[in-house]
């Protein structure tokens, strides 16, 4: 298989990553056979593993080039939060990105756009109690950042109430939950209406 995949990977670049710790376990695959030991009925059965899964200690690069040194989320929102401050784009906000800085405990400080693509930031700091993180006008923004970058104490604030506030307003779990039971909600009195009307 090795030799198979050395041929043919550099036209069709299918497998990206030969993971080491893989590599060690099909070796102790191989010694187990060796010394006959009982195997199960997939043991040693060469696989691969898409490359749009994260993986602890194995890039994801989702089959592109432009992604070669892309991390895994895990390590992303590790490195996110060694930061002190997000400083949101203008215009075009972060969205996604917004999301994983909020997650990792980073606050965001956000200028509001006229579209909607340059409101998402102030949406999102909205939803978790942090509007003082919004701004209306571009010195608003640059003169809160040089704030906040200077005031190590209410930053430290704001990224205590962000972590307090995103254990629930970001669980994904909550959300759907909170939305199962608000279908159910109104499953129920619509039926009810239903039932009022055919009375």
């Amino acid at each position: 298989h090795l030799e198979r995949i050395e041929a043919a990977n550099p036209v069709l670049n299918a497998i990206v990553t030969l993971s080491e710790s893989a590599m060690d376990m099909a070796r102790d695959a191989e010694a187990a056979v060796m010394r006959g030991e009982s195997l199960g009925p997939l043991h040693g059965v060469p696989f691969t593993v898409k490359d749009c899964i994260d993986n602890e200690g194995v890039r994801t690069t989702r089959g592109s080039k432009i992604f070669a040194d892309r991390v895994p989320l895990a390590e992303h929102l590790a490195r996110m939060k060694a930061a002190d401050l997000l400083l949101d784009t203008p215009d075009y906000n972060a969205g996604a990105t917004m999301i994983a800085a909020a997650q990792a405990g980073l606050p965001a400080l956000t200028l509001r756009g006229q579209r909607i693509l340059g409101r998402m930031g102030a949406s999102l700091n909205k939803t978790l109690g942090l509007d003082e993180l919004t701004c209306a006008t571009a010195e608003e923004y640059l003169g809160r950042a040089r704030d906040l970058v200077k005031d190590r104490d209410r930053l430290g604030a704001i990224r205590e109430r962000l972590e307090n506030a995103t254990a629930g307003k970001l669980s994904i779990k909550e959300y759907c939950e909170d939305l199962e039971n608000l279908l159910i909600k109104h499953y129920r009195q619509e039926s009810a209406r239903q039932m009022q009307k055919s009375d």
